[in-house]
């Protein structure tokens, strides 16, 4: 492993719904990269996070969770609000697949839209491209937009994951009117466990992991997805040979 000190990681992954307290968003413009609408329209009603520990001898520990879940009544600003406390106090480099131009952005809306102050997203790095601070995975595989850019979903059966399972984004807003929030919070769990898993494969190639660190994590990884219901479904759809890089 690199012998630079390492530091926490968080992956995190949103699932949004247009929020109905605002006017309908202007129509989708044809000449854009994808018309989807401003950050300020969307609401959170899921939000994913893991979190990579450091443990000694390389590799990291895995802990997979729905933010926010802790208080006795979810709701999008304590999820807000969990998510800032945890990036102030431990600053860990934070991760995701399209998240500086989705993720991070609609959180940045939504702690505008309730008044929650959130300095450290401004004095940290984490709205810097280059320096490592937020690793947005898929602008790094795509050479930060100088090669077309490819979906998560794809991305993670390369390396022996199974992408989506029952749900995917085009059916979130969907199952929010049907009140079917637990399979929305699944869904994004799901997305948050492979988007970790990508995430360690992509610290193996860049050097700041070796092999045996990332084996190490992996096996982490699949006591944290094994261990939660919502995540278990991806386990017996990997092919471990490939996701151990043994293949």
């Amino acid at each position: 492993m690199s012998q630079q000190r390492q530091r926490e990681y968080l992956v995190f992954d949103l699932e949004t719904v247009l929020d109905p307290e605002l006017p309908p968003p202007p129509p989708r413009e044809p000449d854009k990269k994808d018309g989807l609408p401003a950050p300020i329209h969307w609401r959170i009603v899921a939000f994913g996070a893991a979190m990579l520990q450091p443990v000694e001898g390389g590799g990291f520990d895995v802990r997979i969770g729905h933010m926010g879940e802790k208080f006795e009544t979810w709701t999008e600003r304590g999820a807000i609000a969990a998510f800032i406390e945890t990036l102030t106090r431990r600053n860990p480099v934070v991760s995701g697949w399209n998240s500086r131009s989705f993720d991070m952005p609609i959180v940045h809306a939504r702690a505008f839209r309730y008044g929650l102050p959130f300095p450290h997203l401004f004095r940290s790095g984490l709205r810097r491209r280059y320096d490592g601070h937020h690793i947005d995975v898929m602008d790094e595989m795509s050479e930060h937009g100088a090669t077309r850019p490819a979906r998560a979903g794809e991305t993670a059966k390369a390396m022996g994951l199974p992408g989506k399972l029952d749900v995917d984004g085009s059916s979130v807003e969907a199952l929010y009117q049907a009140g079917e929030i637990e399979r929305i919070i699944a869904y994004c769990l799901q997305d948050v466990a492979q988007e970790t898993a990508i995430l360690l494969r992509h610290l193996l190639v860049r050097g700041t992991l070796d092999l045996a660190a990332y084996r190490a994590s992996i096996g982490a990884w699949t006591l944290a997805i094994e261990g939660c219901s919502r995540t278990a479904a991806i386990l017996p759809r990997c092919d471990m040979a490939r996701l151990r890089a043994e293949d």
